[in-house]
């Protein structure tokens, strides 16, 4: 393990998950390095959210949190440029290992990230409302 490498497990907050045998390969991966990595990465992620929503002056339904929540969820799942700068703060915090693995399992990596993203910011910034 490498310098960078030691360095990002020790910025990394410890996350208590329950793990099963039953549990599969990117499972792991999504709960020994995701979402550490989401949680430390938390108010950098909501703070480029943040301003792309206000620099980009995106049209979005303020009526009531639901129909915020929808609009960021949609905004977020359309607007790749955003959604791919905030994976890209998560992948910036990956291992050497970590990053081998990513690029093994693009995909389904990215999708999995992509998802938890979404969650995370629209519950954050609704919860502002």
């Amino acid at each position: 393990m490498t310098d960078r490498d030691e360095a990002l497990h020790s910025l990394r907050p410890h996350i208590d998950t329950v793990s099963s045998a039953e549990m599969t390969e990117i499972e792991h991966f999504q709960n020994d390095t995701l979402r550490p990595i989401l949680k430390l990465q938390h108010d950098l992620l909501l703070s480029i959210a943040s301003r792309e929503l206000a620099q980009r002056k995106k049209n979005i339904d303020r009526s009531s949190p639901k129909a915020f929540a929808t609009s960021l969820e949609q905004w977020l799942k359309q607007d790749q440029r955003t959604r791919m700068a905030l994976v890209y703060c998560t992948v910036g915090m990956m291992t050497t290992d970590e990053i081998t693995y990513y690029h093994n399992n693009l995909s389904i990596v990215n999708r999995r990230i992509s998802n938890m993203l979404i969650k995370r910011v629209v519950g954050a910034l609704v919860g502002k409302v």
